[in-house]
């Protein structure tokens, strides 16, 4: 599987991921400038968005987890749990979180593996550089912008 094939649902047949990881896709969306892959689509946000970038932000994603105690603070962790984990009925739409800015795609994830029943969506600019399959997470690109 790519890394961004469509990826079942518990909750319909929602898609995991709106952006499909072609080469013409990632042609539209990204460019190379002196070695690094960044953003073709706004002339204001520069950073890079290839590998080397995410994992960069994946390092910062688990240093900032050693420091808050986990993915959320400590002092909301009971409140997270509680809202993320609740029972639901037949008609009512699963526990949700948004992450805008998701880059590297790290939180999303690992929240969508300690939720398995909650729909985590991750949203960028740029697509994430992720292999990891996980059901119930999205990615979506955000129109470019002067962000």
């Amino acid at each position: 599987m790519d890394d961004y094939s469509e990826r079942g649902s518990d909750y319909g047949s929602r898609p995991g991921s709106i952006f499909s990881n072609s080469s013409e896709d990632r042609y539209l969306i990204l460019q190379e400038i002196f070695g690094r892959i960044i953003n073709s689509t706004n002339e204001h946000y520069m950073l890079p968005a290839d590998v080397s970038e995410h994992m960069r932000l994946d390092i910062q994603h688990e240093m900032l987890k050693h420091k808050l105690g986990g993915l959320y603070p400590r002092e909301v962790a009971s409140d997270v749990r509680r809202m993320m984990s609740r029972q639901r009925s037949e008609d009512d739409p699963p526990p949700a979180a948004l992450d805008i800015g998701t880059g590297s795609g790290s939180w999303a994830i690992d929240m969508a593996r300690q939720f398995p029943n909650a729909e985590i969506t991750g949203m960028d600019i740029v697509p994430a550089n992720s292999d990891q399959c996980v059901t119930a997470s999205y990615f979506a690109l955000l129109p470019g912008g002067p962000y």
